[in-house]
């Protein structure tokens, strides 16, 4: 099979979809199949290299060490004509990717693109950077997808995440295999030897491109502040970057540079010899899809301590083959090290067999079949056949299809306005998979829709004779460092989002059509909304509770979103417990209103010029760890508790409408009297 491979960054880049594409060429050929590559210049190029096709580039673009290529349509017809592929695959949605998509056209072959990394976490090399531009990019990434026959994710919790983000096409997950043999047989004192580190030293490592988006200072402030308090320990790094100069400072500037060994790049054949002289390996990055040097650190029999995020929670089993740490917290990340340094015999033996057995899950020769096999289904359907003009004709078509999902990316991006005009926008969350949610695109009609409902309720509010009861509560309980969640019934949120207007927290909602209205009136008024997928389930829980955590406050209709009809749902009482939430739970009545009764919720909204009662509950602490058993007794006791509120709040404005009806009614008695009055003195019968 012959295998033509477009990407944009390939050795002697470094970084981690360069070494994909080259592990990944080097099996393939192995098993006897011909794969080309497409990729730019960069410096250090050999100048023969078999079966690789450069193309003209600007070198270190913007001091990113990445090239742009320069278009070059003649030259690489030339080189793809003369290949004669059987399959396209693509590794970027840019730039040679769209190459990659109009030659498949031209050809009429089928086209794999591997969704690498996360794009937006790269923005800050491209001048003017902004949060419109990273709204651009996922969309434009997510539309690429929809355009190819297939694919390929390198871990199952990005596959779960582009699906989310709207992709359609068939995707496969298909890690970066390891040579682990390569890895496993190296002597672990002779690297050790040559950098003057005593032979019982405990060495922390990292290997990897030393750039911002790896998030390397939180990783650099870890192991100075480890180095600090661990005089007899050393750290090794290799790679290069942007950050380096950063990395020497610090540790100089705290007279720790002469246990810090930095190692610069390095080739294939010396990594092994690194890895092999770690105890543990060190990873701080959150825009990893699946993290390849974790994989060779397995390979090594190198437990892991990394911070919690995407591709790397597949591989990290907290406690298991190493440590996962959730959130950003540089005390917990130094307290798993020195874990790590502080395991007897028993607990390191244990731990380096759930390595090695995690590394044989990522054996380079099983991914390489699994590639094939996905190849081969792909071949197997597709049809060469076509003259010439057709084949110019779909080139055409590609074409005009590109320009269009990138017309569509920017109405995309600058619609709604900008999330910089929100109140909340600046207090963005660490965790990638919470970004994600909060950046996720809302259609043309649900921001249409969206916007205009939220005039509505503007206008509504303006005319509302309003009354509140507990705000002043419900302030206080927010300003507590200890996490909250609001609850309310579904049927009644309409009127809460101007009632509650300048009080910051994230809202969840489904990812549907009917929740991207909500997340866009969310938006409007001030609040983060979290779309959460509708078939997460338990992750649903989950990424509930990291939402809550950085927010401080979550808001959920209890019976939502679909029911059924007040009752207060396991989910919301799992959440809960999660993190030992206190549950507040609040209503409001409004008279006169429109009832839905055809709907589950029997929906509610009020009416202009009509009277609206807040009304605010006590808060209910819910303990931690509930067994499953007793999570049913507190959904009912919660439940009560709203039923409570909501009784409440329609008593209150029952007092309110008849108290203002007594009012109004004695003033239009007095009036009558005032008029009989003149009436009998004009001599009126």
């Amino acid at each position: 099979m012959n295998i033509l491979m477009f990407t944009n960054t390939y050795l002697p880049h470094v970084g981690g979809v360069a070494r994909s594409v080259h592990s990944f060429i080097e099996a393939l050929r192995n098993k006897g199949h011909r794969a080309r590559v497409v990729a730019p210049c960069f410096n250090g190029t050999p100048l023969k290299e078999p079966d690789v096709f450069r193309i003209p580039a600007i070198r270190n673009f913007n001091g990113s060490g990445f090239s742009t290529p320069l278009f070059a349509p003649g030259t690489v017809s030339e080189a793809v004509e003369d290949f004669r592929p059987d399959i396209i695959h693509s590794h970027h949605p840019f730039l040679l990717g769209n190459t990659a998509l109009r030659y498949a056209s031209f050809f009429r072959i089928p086209i794999v693109f591997t969704h690498h990394t996360l794009y937006e976490r790269y923005t800050h090399y491209i001048p003017g950077d902004s949060l419109l531009l990273r709204r651009f990019v996922v969309s434009l990434a997510v539309r690429y997808c929809n355009a190819c026959d297939a694919v390929v994710a390198p871990s199952t919790s990005l596959a779960s995440m582009i699906t989310d983000r709207g992709v359609r096409t068939p995707i496969k997950v298909i890690p970066t295999g390891v040579n682990r043999q390569c890895f496993s047989q190296q002597e672990a004192a002779l690297l050790k030897k040559r950098l003057a580190i005593p032979s019982d030293a405990f060495v922390i490592g990292h290997v990897g491109r030393l750039a911002k988006e790896k998030n390397l200072e939180f990783l650099a402030l870890a192991l100075s502040r480890y180095l600090r308090a661990n005089r007899d320990d050393h750290v090794i790094i290799a790679g290069a970057g942007p950050m380096e100069e950063y990395v020497r400072e610090l540790f100089a500037h705290h007279g720790l540079n002469k246990r810090l060994h930095m190692l610069g790049i390095l080739d294939g054949v010396e990594l092994p010899f690194v890895y092999r002289a770690m105890d543990v390996f060190a990873f701080s990055s959150q825009s990893e899809t699946q993290g390849l040097v974790i994989t060779e650190a397995f390979a090594s029999g190198v437990p892991v301590v990394a911070l919690d995020g995407p591709g790397v929670r597949d591989v990290v089993k907290d406690g298991i083959n190493g440590r996962l740490i959730r959130g950003s917290d540089l005390g917990a990340f130094i307290t798993a090290l020195e874990w790590m340094k502080s395991l007897g015999e028993d607990g390191k033996k244990k731990i380096e067999a759930a390595v090695f057995d995690t590394a044989a899950e990522f054996d380079m020769g099983r991914s390489a079949e699994k590639l094939l096999s996905l190849y081969g289904s792909l071949v197997n359907h597709s049809s060469k056949t076509a003259s010439q003009a057709t084949s110019y004709r779909n080139m055409l078509a590609t074409h005009g299809r590109i320009m269009g999902n990138t017309l569509t990316s920017v109405v995309q991006a600058v619609t709604p306005i900008s999330r910089e005009i929100y109140s909340c926008s600046d207090n963005l969350p660490q965790d990638t998979e919470i970004q994600t949610l909060l950046a996720r695109h809302s259609g043309i009609g649900a921001c249409i829709t969206g916007y205009f409902i939220s005039i509505y309720i503007r206008m509504q509010k303006v005319s509302w004779h309003k009354h509140q009861e507990g705000l002043e509560y419900l302030k206080k309980q927010l300003q507590k460092e200890e996490p909250v969640l609001v609850s309310f019934w579904h049927g009644k949120y309409l009127p809460l989002f101007a009632l509650l207007e300048g009080l910051h927290g994230c809202i969840f909602a489904s990812c549907s059509f009917r929740g991207e209205v909500v997340a866009e009136i969310c938006r409007r008024f001030g609040y983060e909304c979290i779309l959460i997928p509708e078939h997460a389930r338990t992750r649903a829980v989950d990424i509930m509770a990291r939402s809550i955590l950085h927010y401080g406050v979550g808001a959920v209709a209890a019976d939502g979103p679909r029911g059924p009809y007040r009752v207060f749902k396991r989910g919301s009482v799992q959440l809960s417990s999660e993190l030992g939430m206190t549950v507040i739970p609040m209503s409001v009545a409004t008279f006169p209103k429109i009832v839905s009764r055809r709907r589950w919720d029997r929906y509610e909204a009020p009416l202009p010029f009509g009277h609206v009662y807040l009304m605010i509950g006590s808060g209910i602490p819910v303990p931690v760890g509930l067994k499953s058993h007793e999570i049913d007794s507190w959904s009912r006791k919660l439940k009560a508790a709203l039923d409570d509120v909501d009784e409440k709040a329609e008593e209150g404005l029952r007092s309110k409408v008849l108290q203002t009806k007594r009012i109004t009614h004695g003033k239009k008695l007095l009036r009558d009297i005032g008029r009989s009055k003149e009436r009998f003195r004009e001599g009126y019968p």
